[in-house]
């Protein structure tokens, strides 16, 4: 029987491509002596606003921070870089290993983001041993004005930078902080939403080797070929594009990159093929999770299509979640006549302990498996139904060996056997900060006939026909809109939250409706206090679910009293569980009741009518009725199951849902709202009056409003065609909500 391995093979040397240093930081300066004036980025804010950064503006930069670094900690201390966008990622990055310190991104804190961030920065900054913090005022006001970060306040040293100042500085010496290959340069954390987060040491050797990598892959003998322009949101505390913007400081930034701001996509994913489009003539490299894919072609309209030319667009890869065939056919053909015809689509596999391992090119291979042979540990090709998959390898960076291997007996399975993904590749890391066993059992890891070390990624998956398919996930790690969350952190934090819902209780678990993974709540009612009923139960999972991790729950599923699926040892069994609801042998005695994604179009508004109404309370009730209608479309459950006087957080509207529910509001309406409006209007029925309120010029000047207003606000007012007195009372009125 043949032993399945996939091993990348070429000629290429992957040490060529680099001159001779000792760190990373000895590369970015060897770039920002010999081209100072490269562009490394663009960077495209919330509100459209461009800043370009070259290697002598971010060695400034990145020198003169050091110096305020060096005085309050010291080499080696770890130092919090609270930026998940923008040009002062890069120069806290950086700044830190200038300092001869360890840079740790973490994802901001501020009004508009899920509560999940704080649990994340307190449980990074614990694990981390973390001493400093970078961050924005703004950052640093709302820790200081959250009651359960203020101990942040003094547990960290805050250095609050401004790029402009840093900029305006004469450059000064950086500290001399000496590092070696060896030395450890940055603490990735996946997730940090558990409170047990792990963070993936990156020395300055894995920086180094990840450079030569990028390097090799884009070059002219690569599959890949090299495109001239990279284009994406991303936020730059995911490994996908925060290890990409450091390697353009390590390659010359031979790639032009334009980053668009994570909140600017969420708003509308069009910015994102605008920014394509402006690069007409190149070849335009870019990556997406399937569901940016997905959303792109619900946001967007005929029209909008049309004003877009996608034929820049040459270079494609997907990855971060399972890529979807369904999805690919779906967007390929909504922008055909945008000019959308890339030469190379890539099905990319990787993760933040190992970097990219492998793609396939060309979109890969497609197949249609048998589910209950997958459900056996085997890929078996079915005529029709069944499960369609996208294979996700083809090309393997060289030194690359892709394993499928038996978890329990860690034998290396033969083609078609479905087992664990194992990995052993040059760019993989050292292994978790301050977890010596966890390092060892993941980084470290050989199979039963002594090949390794490999790196365990707990996916599970097959080869079929020489391609890799990746067909689920081993261990308790559910993947929502492309961020990981551990499942026994949802179960946890749900239990300790709801006081009628016993320990070991629940159940988190993901599975596909209609293309996109989402997320379903097992519920064991014994747990459950009398008196509380189903829909207070639902709302009140779906609330704090929505409020922790900024996740919706799909569905809530309440099983019949002692049908929890457990282990022998009475834990609960996620994978059971996930198999029975599959099987629909799971004995539900009640639901949520969500429909099927996709099921409901958007709802249309006679927005005239509505207007047109003389009574202010019908206008109300008018309006009302349509924003109900529009989140029912957008979180895919029946309107009539949506009450218009509890919290959006109660009825399961999480970060990503709020964000695109807003965008619907704005382009249905023609009326800008602020992006915290579910915040400041949290139920149906305020945001209704507010919305009709506005429409109709009444709208007071809240707190709100008035942070909305700014002096963009103001140059945004058409005052040469204003008579005197209407530009006079325009003025009094941006000076009134300013106070």
């Amino acid at each position: 029987m043949q032993c399945m391995s996939r091993e990348g093979t070429s000629s290429m040397n992957i040490g060529s491509p680099l001159p001779p240093i000792e760190n990373a930081l000895d590369l970015f300066k060897h770039y920002a002596t010999s081209a100072p004036e490269a562009r490394i980025a663009v960077f495209i804010e919330e509100e459209g606003q461009e800043q370009g950064l070259t290697y002598r503006e971010l060695e400034r930069a990145a020198t003169n921070l050091s110096l305020e670094l060096a005085s309050v900690a010291a080499p080696g201390d770890r130092v919090l870089v609270a930026y998940d966008s923008g040009p002062m990622y890069l120069v806290g990055v950086w700044a830190a290993l200038y300092a001869g310190m360890i840079a740790v991104p973490v994802d901001p804190l501020g009004p508009d983001r899920p509560a999940a961030n704080l649990t994340r920065l307190l449980n990074v900054t614990a694990d981390s041993g973390a001493t400093v913090c970078i961050a924005s005022r703004s950052m640093l006001d709302a820790v200081k004005s959250h009651p359960g970060a203020r101990q942040l306040t003094e547990q960290l040293r805050w250095v609050v930078p401004s790029l402009p100042d840093l900029l305006g500085r004469a450059p000064g010496s950086p500290p001399a902080a000496l590092r070696t290959e060896k030395d450890v340069a940055m603490l990735q954390y996946a997730s940090g939403s558990t409170g047990a987060p792990k963070g993936t040491i990156v020395t300055h050797a894995s920086l180094l080797m990840l450079a030569r990598a990028l390097l090799i892959s884009t070059s002219a003998e690569s599959p890949f070929g090299r495109p001239d322009v990279e284009v994406t949101w991303l936020p730059l505390t995911h490994s996908t594009a925060g290890y990409g913007l450091i390697m353009k400081c390590l390659t010359g930034a031979t790639m032009s990159a334009w980053y668009i701001a994570p909140s600017a996509f969420a708003r509308s994913p069009a910015i994102w093929l605008r920014t394509i489009s402006r690069h007409k003539g190149k070849q335009v490299y870019s990556v997406a999770p399937n569901f940016a894919l997905d959303w792109c072609v619900s946001s967007t309209t005929e029209a909008e299509r049309k004003q877009l030319d996608l034929s820049c667009w040459t270079h494609v890869m997907s990855m971060g979640e399972k890529v979807r065939p369904e999805t690919w056919k779906a967007f390929s053909d909504a922008f055909r006549e945008s000019g959308f015809h890339p030469k190379l689509f890539i099905a990319g596999y990787g993760m933040s302990e190992t970097g990219y391992v492998s793609g396939s090119v060309n979109g890969g291979k497609t197949v249609r498996f048998d589910r209950a042979a997958m459900d056996e540990g085997s890929l078996v090709e079915a005529p029709e139904g069944g499960i369609l998959l996208l294979s996700s390898s083809g090309f393997t960076l060289p030194g690359v060996r892709v394993a499928i291997v038996d978890p329990e007996t860690r034998e290396v399975l033969p083609e078609g056997k479905i087992g664990e993904i194992w990995v052993s590749t040059p760019t993989a890391m050292t292994g978790y900060w301050n977890r010596p066993e966890e390092t060892e059992q993941q980084f470290r890891a050989r199979a039963a006939d002594g090949s390794g070390p490999f790196f365990r990624s707990g996916d599970m998956g097959a080869f079929y026909g020489g391609n890799l398919f990746v067909t689920g996930r081993r261990k308790s790690i559910v993947v929502i809109r492309g961020r990981k969350h551990y499942a026994e952190d949802i179960e946890s934090t749900l239990e300790r939250a709801l006081d009628w819902l016993g320990a070991n209780s629940s159940i988190a678990f993901a599975d596909d409706v209609n293309g996109v993974e989402e997320l379903f709540i097992a519920v064991d009612p014994r747990g459950a206090r009398d008196g509380v009923g189903f829909e207070e139960r639902t709302d009140a999972i779906r609330s704090v679910v929505a409020r922790e991790f900024g996740v919706r729950v799909h569905e809530v599923l309440f099983l019949a009293a002692g049908q929890l699926p457990r282990t022998s040892m009475g834990k609960v069994s996620r994978v059971s569980c996930k198999d029975l609801f599959r099987s629909g042998e799971l004995e539900i005695a009640a639901r949520s009741g969500s429909i099927a994604r996709g099921g409901a179009d958007l709802p249309a508004v006679d927005l005239r009518a509505i207007l047109d109404e003389p009574d202010a309370e019908l206008r109300v009730a008018r309006m009302t009725e349509y924003i109900r209608s529009l989140l029912s479309a957008s979180l895919s459950v029946p309107a009539d199951a949506l009450s218009l006087t509890k919290s959006f957080d109660e009825l399961g509207v999480d970060s990503m849902t709020g964000v695109r529910f807003r965008g619907e509001l704005v382009r249905a309406l023609g009326l800008e709202l602020p992006e915290s409006i579910v915040y400041n209007y949290p139920t149906i029925a305020q945001l209704a009056s507010f919305v009709c309120e506005k429409l109709t010029g009444t709208a007071g000047s809240n707190d709100a409003e008035r942070a909305d207003r700014g002096p963009a606000a103001l140059a945004a007012l058409d005052v040469e065609s204003m008579s005197e007195e209407a530009a006079a009372a325009a003025l009094r009125a941006h000076l009134d909500g300013r106070k």
